[in-house]
């Protein structure tokens, strides 16, 4: 009997052991808080509505590509990478939002807002048209 609790033990310890050390190899994830009249990236994109949105998530913007996108979530690497769904900001100068410091060659890094952006748009698929940046 006691065989039996002892290795029972074991691999309740075990297994715990095992999520602790897959868990501690992914990158920490995080969301924006979004306000109770704002959408997040994902509730924006299930929605069926192109009328005006609110969304707010983080911004992200590849000088290469010419592309600001806001993100879902981000991990909380230095920097930070793009994580979950996204919406492609079209008509937009990138210039309306506040990036962090780049750290690459200037002009080539992607730049990210240190901060949740919020933005009024119209949504057409996974692209909003900004309207007005809130935040």
């Amino acid at each position: 009997m006691r065989w039996a609790v002892l290795t029972a033990l074991v691999i309740v310890a075990a297994t715990f052991a095992a999520r602790a050390v897959i868990s501690s190899g992914r990158a920490s994830v995080e969301r924006p808080r979004v306000g109770a009249e704002e959408l997040s990236v994902r509730d924006a994109l299930a929605g069926g509505s192109t009328e005006r949105t609110v969304v707010t998530g983080f911004g992200f913007f590849d000088p290469g590509l010419g592309v600001t996108r806001i993100c879902d979530g981000r991990t909380r690497d230095d920097p930070p990478a793009c994580v979950g769904p996204t919406v492609t900001l079209v008509s937009f100068d990138p210039a309306r939002f506040t990036y962090a410091p780049a750290d690459g060659a200037a002009g080539e890094a992607i730049r990210h807002t240190p901060e949740e952006v919020t933005v009024l748009g119209s949504r057409l698929g996974d692209q909003l048209e900004v309207v007005e940046v809130l935040r």
